[in-house]
């Protein structure tokens, strides 16, 4: 982009070798005055200093917009970049200063280039790059349009946009949900020789075993409660379930049986 750029400043002049410098400027002229050396001069600085200011710019990454908050390195820089040029003609400079460097406020160029600047500063707030703003873009076509075909891709087009737009938040969050989740439509497999099977079979039709693992049996010596099947630990009198006594327990509340005395 193109941007016009203008300058205003001020520098001061010093004649140090007077021969070189009436033989250099003044030639073969009979007369001449300080508004023909103004005059001369500001050709001379307006050639050199358009393409200073530019290489400034490139060499030192500042934007055209920000360039007055280095006004007085800028001026250090122009005058180490002119003072060669004036020293040909025995002049040296005893201040340079540029007090301004402004761009036309109506020109087109510069009322895009802020547009831009504005929009940048907006995406750096938001969190957003240009690439996102165009897909939520889309999305939002699509759903104020959801007879097109693009209204397909919302479901993909959400995924990615709750995935990276939401500073990966969501993603992740769905990311878990998908990985507890299985899949509709997933592929089942015996467990004894991985043939596929079809859902809702029992038995591999390769090589007939179940296609789950069969729960295991109870050992013979278990023990389990006569009231509600609830199985009792090695050791244990009562259900923890119900409270049922076990059948192979001791009697605890049995009541003590009392001796008998024979009447003499």
């Amino acid at each position: 982009m193109f941007v016009p750029v203008r300058s205003h400043g001020i520098f001061g002049l010093q004649i140090d070798d007077a021969k070189r410098f009436l033989v250099k400027l003044v030639g073969t002229l009979p007369a001449f005055t300080k508004n023909d050396i103004v005059r001369y001069f500001r050709g001379v600085y307006v050639s050199k200093v358009k393409d200073a200011i530019s290489t400034y710019i490139v060499e030192h990454k500042v934007g055209i917009l920000e360039i007055n908050m280095y006004l007085d390195e800028l001026s250090d820089y122009l005058r180490e970049r002119i003072a060669p040029t004036m020293a040909d003609y025995g002049i040296s400079l005893t201040n340079f200063y540029v007090n301004d460097i402004s761009v036309p406020e109506d020109d087109p160029a510069v009322v895009s280039l802020k547009q831009t600047l504005a929009k940048r500063a907006e995406m750096n707030i938001i969190g957003y790059n240009y690439v996102q703003e165009r897909s939520f873009d889309t999305l939002e076509g699509a759903a104020t349009n959801p007879g097109s075909g693009s209204s397909d891709l919302m479901g993909a087009g959400l995924g990615l946009g709750m995935g990276f737009g939401m500073g990966g938040g969501f993603g992740s969050a769905f990311a878990d949900m998908a990985r507890n989740l299985s899949p509709l439509g997933q592929e089942l497999r015996c467990p004894s020789c991985g043939t596929a099977m079809a859902q809702g079979q029992k038995f591999c039709g390769q090589c007939g075993r179940p296609a789950s693992t069969p729960p295991a049996k109870p050992a013979a010596s278990a023990r389990f409660c006569t009231q509600c099947g609830e199985p009792m630990p090695e050791g244990t009198h009562f259900c923890g379930r119900c409270g049922m006594q076990a059948s192979d327990s001791p009697d605890m509340f049995a009541p003590e049986e009392k001796g008998t005395e024979d009447d003499h």
